[in-house]
């Protein structure tokens, strides 16, 4: 385990928009991929209760225009927090 090794855990949520999640479900709901084998649609989307961040903490990444400068956040602090540890 991550504490046994002595390496931190960081806990990523990841977050978009609702409109753009509901419609990349419905999309996926009428044209699902090969391999695809979620059941998640939009009825289980809304079924989802409200997000309980873990005692720990956590980062918040946001899935949109913008992913490949988030992904670069979120991988420098996650570094900084590793280096931190050591």
């Amino acid at each position: 385990t991550a504490r046994r090794r002595a390496v931190p855990l960081v806990y990523v949520r990841v977050t978009a928009e609702e409109r753009d999640t509901l419609a990349r479900l419905a999309e996926r709901r009428v044209a699902r991929r090969e391999g695809d084998h979620s059941d998640a649609d939009e009825t289980i989307y809304r079924k989802l209760g409200r997000f309980e961040p873990p005692a720990e903490g956590h980062l918040e990444l946001r899935n949109g225009g913008d992913l490949a400068r988030e992904i670069e956040r979120i991988a420098a602090e996650v570094e900084q927090r590793c280096a931190r540890a050591s």
